[in-house]
């Protein structure tokens, strides 16, 4: 047998690399159908639960009484639909390790899981499902990673939900008074949050994380990119943007540093990073309206830019056209020009 002893649950990948670094979003870990979030021994026959490790969400099928069954991640832990157990490819062998070929099957429609790809949040386009007859292509191989390394994930996941929970509760407000109010009440862990992703990205010493500007942290950076982390970030600047265009120069300095914060994490995410710049450049025309309000957007597009003009090329014409026409302008207006060189 496989032993999750400790109280901690084995952790596995499902999928299958040539080398190189393997990405944050092939780590699952299996958990007790009885106690969330604990381990044990696994056995053929045992039931279990599947947990998608970035997204903090759990395996399961939809339940439906046909040939194949659909699949998707759920945060219902108890749900019937996410119990698993294994079986046996060969039937003559006498324990699980991580040479054994098994098969997964659901509990809940007796259907054998033929594929399984998560990205980020989500299911990949890979389209799993469980299918009523087993084929060798659907045998796997359960690799234990050899050390518990979701530490940074599980921290980064919580982050993130604090990103978007404040995103949420400014946005949800109708009146400026309101979203100050609700930035005031909810923004202090997102704040925490934001500050120790930057450390996580970047070496430093600094006691402000807006200080901190040192080597980059490859393995760190991407798993910002992978598990979403960054997406949620994009999406608080869009709601915390909104209280400064409305209230314009009026706008209270405590309100500007959540978007400071943010724009100093993209800045660290980015360095050496040609996929997170990309992911970045679908947003210049924002972060580049935000350039005047002094937020470090500007620091955000130099290093989106640095040794890397030619993204320019996978921009539209007219996006570029906007971006040089909002900058200049917004030089003008601040009559404090800051160099993108």
């Amino acid at each position: 047998t496989i032993s999750g002893l400790g109280g901690s649950s084995l952790q596995v990948r499902f999928r299958s690399f040539t080398g190189g670094r393997q990405p944050a979003d092939t780590l699952w870990k299996l958990e007790s159908h009885e106690v969330h979030d604990a381990g044990g021994v696994l056995d053929v026959g045992k039931q279990f639960r599947l947990k998608h490790v970035a997204s903090g969400k759990y395996l399961a099928v939809q339940g439906k009484e046909e040939e194949v069954d659909d699949i998707l991640l759920t945060s219902q832990y108890h749900e019937t639909e996410a119990l698993w157990h294994l079986d046996l490819v060969d039937a003559t062998d006498q324990a699980v390790d991580r040479t054994t070929p098994v098969y997964l099957r659901s509990s809940k429609s007796g259907g054998w899981l033929q594929a399984l790809y998560a990205k980020g949040a989500r299911l990949g386009d890979a389209k799993p499902a469980c299918n009523q007859e087993k084929e060798t292509k659907q045998y796997v191989f359960l690799v234990p990673t050899g050390s518990d390394d979701t530490a940074s994930i599980d921290r980064l996941r919580t982050f993130s939900l604090h990103f978007s929970e404040l995103a949420a509760a400014v946005g949800n407000r109708a009146e400026v008074e309101e979203k100050v109010a609700a930035l005031r009440e909810f923004g202090e862990s997102s704040r925490v949050g934001l500050g120790e992703c930057i450390r996580l990205c970047v070496s430093g010493e600094a006691s402000s994380p807006l200080m901190i500007d040192g080597e980059p942290r490859q393995d760190n950076q991407l798993l910002l990119h992978e598990i979403g982390v960054l997406e949620t970030v994009l999406g608080l600047i869009a709601s915390v943007s909104a209280i400064r265009q409305e209230l314009g120069r009026e706008c209270p300095e405590d309100c500007l540093s959540p978007l400071r914060l943010c724009y100093w994490l993209l800045r660290q995410a980015c360095k050496n990073q040609q996929k997170i710049k990309e992911l970045l450049s679908t947003h210049l025309l924002t972060i580049s309206s935000h350039v005047p309000w002094a937020v470090c957007a500007e620091d955000a597009l130099r290093e989106i830019f640095q040794d890397n003009r030619a993204i320019l090329k996978e921009v539209a014409a007219d996006e570029v056209t906007a971006l040089v026409q909002t900058l200049a302008g917004s030089f003008v207006e601040d009559r404090r020009p800051r160099s993108l060189a």
